[in-house]
């Protein structure tokens, strides 16, 4: 149990309250105390005064975590602990732990399936993805370093009418030829074409659909067609996924539960839950949800989406009597996925309890919202390369002697970790404006300034090999700013903790810059290689340092760097 976690039980157990109300009540790292309590909820709680509080709160403390200053300044009550103990729990945790250091059991043996990325076969990976894809691959990480088991899932969009569209497309006007040229955008082209006349000829549409009748038919030359746009995408696919660092578990297509999609709506119906349409297809009525009414089978008994995802989500529970399942997808599908866990629920599929919907704002360009069906399409993989060679710009400007692979090495790390760093520390729930100003910033909040950091102490390591047999004065860490950095440190437990809860990385995002402005006080300020006696604990602090920055980065799957 770190610090403040310590802090909270030996609280609550002397109020008689809830382990939550305080945890609301407490913040952390303030401008007066390592923990601070708001009174007001707490007092009301307790039915007395805030000066009586604070004396229930010293006295339920200062046995078991030497207090060296209690305080009370406005509506808060600020307690300040002293700075050997602090510095004993985090230099023998660390020691203990290592790269476990901040890891927990607090989801010890349970199973998440985490679903992400999720693009449309026959379309290029844009820079709408990015924000599902490092999302996903980040929540999985710290639900692991949590005790969970995790299984990560890319469900490909490899049916659907735009699918019909692009085959109806190659039949009408596709050329062989430019498909070995460029299969990308070939394939963009074409659906982009196709699009752009069946608005002004809708019998094209007719032809679409017919090519999804012929995929369930399994009709042998359109299953060969479809088969070659998914091999193809999906090489481009794994580039982009290799560039980013990014591995599922595995990697499927939505197409593969149509049948057992169709199951479980001749279930719905069978229980008069599921209705035919005026158009002759099937829907589900959810007016007792307050949602719109849900179509979940064409009129001609094809599947269509909604099929589809019915059919994995009892298939997957079916597998893995899984836990949980987290759907990682944005919040223009929030309506949508209220919808599939309504009929669920209508169908008596209880596990629909145990799926989540994290549900993500947007990534806004300058140039407006995306529209692949009118070509207006931002490739991701241009944006990740343009990432790594403005990076690679910065890095020659600051160190000309490098050159060759390590350059190109560090610009990737660099230029990846930067991308993922601005969109993971933006809470998932709301939109971003992207900006290369701010995610390439080497002095601000940005992944470069945190790399830098960690960079700074695995430099000050190298060759400079650990005391461990010696026995740590405590008391050397005498500084305010030392202070500070260990109880920084003794958070990182917490943090993650609370990052795994609440599924939001930019909790761990901002805690790590946190971390880094206050080692770049130390590091600035007080000697650490003076050759005096307490150099042993000096850079032991800064181990602490790099300990927590190399696990907390690969939590947020950035790499760091040899040199910047």
């Amino acid at each position: 149990m770190n610090l403040v976690d310590k802090v909270i039980s030996e609280i609550s157990n002397k109020l008689d309250v809830d382990k939550t109300l305080v945890r609301e009540e407490l913040s952390q790292g303030g401008k007066f105390g390592h923990v601070s309590l708001k009174t007001f909820n707490l007092s009301e709680k307790i039915k007395k005064s805030p000066e009586k509080l604070t004396e229930i709160i010293e006295d339920s403390l200062k046995n078991i975590m030497p207090l060296t200053q209690v305080s009370n300044i406005g509506p808060y009550i600020n307690l300040n602990f002293n700075g050997n103990v602090i510095a004993e729990e985090v230099i023998a945790n660390i020691r203990k732990k290592g790269e476990d250091f901040g890891s927990s059991d607090i989801n010890k043996d349970k199973l998440y399936l985490v679903e992400y990325s999720s693009p449309n076969i026959g379309k290029p990976l844009h820079v709408g993805h990015i924000r599902s894809t490092v999302l996903g691959d980040s929540i999985s990480n710290i639900l692991r370093f949590t005790g969970a088991k995790t299984y990560d899932i890319n469900y490909l969009g490899d049916t659907g009418l735009h699918i019909g569209k692009i085959i109806a497309a190659f039949n009408l006007w596709g050329s062989k030829k430019d498909f070995d040229l460029d299969p990308e955008n070939t394939m963009l082209n074409l659906y982009v074409r196709f699009s752009k006349e069946e608005a002004e000829n809708p019998k094209l549409s007719i032809l679409a659909n017919e090519i999804l009748e012929k995929i369930e038919a399994k009709d042998i030359e359109t299953l060969k067609k479809l088969d070659f746009i998914s091999d193809e995408s999906n090489l481009v696919f794994q580039k982009i996924y290799s560039l980013l660092g990014i591995n599922f578990d595995e990697i499927t297509g939505q197409s593969k539960f149509s049948e057992r999609g169709k199951k479980v709506v001749e279930n719905l119906i069978s229980k008069d839950i599921a209705k035919i349409a005026e158009n002759g297809g099937i829907y589900v009525p959810l007016n007792e949800f307050n949602l719109p009414d849900k179509a979940v089978l064409r009129k001609n008994g094809t599947a269509i989406y909604a099929t589809q995802d019915l059919g994995t989500a009892v298939d997957r529970f079916e597998r893995f009597g899984f836990d949980k399942m987290l759907y990682i997808v944005g919040n223009e599908q929030e309506t949508y996925f209220k919808q599939i866990f309504s009929i669920l629920n209508k169908g008596g599929y209880n596990f629909v309890n145990n799926c989540e919907h994290i549900s993500f704002g947007m990534l806004n360009l300058p140039d407006g919202k995306m529209k692949t069906r009118e070509g207006n399409v931002i490739n991701l993989e241009e944006v990740i390369m343009q990432s790594i060679n403005l990076a690679k710009e910065n890095l020659s400007k600051r160190n000309p002697e490098l050159k060759g692979d390590e350059l190109e090495t560090l610009s990737q790390q660099i230029g990846v970790g930067a991308l993922k760093y601005m969109i993971l520390s933006i809470e998932y729930k709301s939109d971003i404006a992207f900006s290369w100003e701010k995610a390439l910033n080497f002095s601000g909040k940005s992944g470069p300034y945190i790399q830098y950091g960690a960079v700074r102490a695995k430099k000050l390591l190298q060759g400079n090999e650990l005391n461990l047999s010696y026995n740590a004065n405590f008391s050397s860490f005498d500084s305010d700013l030392e202070s500070k950095l260990l109880f920084d440190l003794s958070l990182f437990e917490s943090v993650i903790e609370n990052s795994a809860i609440k599924r939001r990385p930019d909790l761990l995002c901002s805690y790590i810059y946190n971390l880094t402005k206050s080692f770049s006080q130390v590091y600035t300020n007080i000697p650490i290689l003076s050759g005096n006696s307490n150099q042993d604990e000096k850079l032991e602090l800064v181990n602490a340092y790099s300990v927590a920055m190399q696990n907390g980065l690969h939590l947020l799957g950035i790499n760091i760097p040899e040199k910047m």
